[in-house]
């Protein structure tokens, strides 16, 4: 069976959003392992902090990119993970979205009614589709019968 169109749409802003912990999981181990460098903290007992942070911060973009590997494999455990992973960042994008809407009711940096309309309109956009894909994760049977297929055969 083929991949819903569907569940192409959610990979893909998934793999935006492990793109985006990649990134910063990146810059967080070359700014401590370059801070640690100048400070000359090696030589005493917190090398082994700045590497256990630093392969900490390496976790999740290591688990999110299993789960992608995971998901075109068929496997059901790549479907748990992604609900729980996909959950997480709309839950995320929700508390933002409350942040901006809360920016833009108090005018912060907004000069009229409309801007303060098209920032309360811009704040609730993603979520949004973040809730509708959430639902079609969780409720649609193409994709449900998309992991089961491997089962079958």
């Amino acid at each position: 069976m083929k991949m819903p169109a569907s569940l192409w749409v959610i990979l893909i802003i998934f793999s935006l959003f492990m793109l985006i912990h990649i990134t910063g999981a990146f810059f967080y181990v070359f700014s401590m392992f370059r801070l640690s460098s100048s400070v000359g903290i090696w030589n005493s007992s917190g090398g082994a902090l700045i590497i256990g942070s630093a392969l900490y911060q390496l976790i999740l973009p290591v688990v999110e990119l299993l789960t992608v590997i995971l998901i075109f494999m068929k496997k059901k455990s790549g479907a748990v993970l992604l609900k729980i992973f996909w959950s997480i960042i709309t839950l995320m994008s929700m508390v933002s979205a409350f942040k901006g809407i809360y920016n833009a009711l108090e005018g912060n940096g907004f000069s009229s009614m409309a801007e303060r309309a098209g920032g309360v309109i811009g704040a609730l956009l993603l979520p949004v589709i973040m809730i509708f894909l959430t639902y079609i994760l969780f409720k649609s049977s193409k994709i449900k019968d998309y992991f089961q297929s491997m089962s079958v055969k």
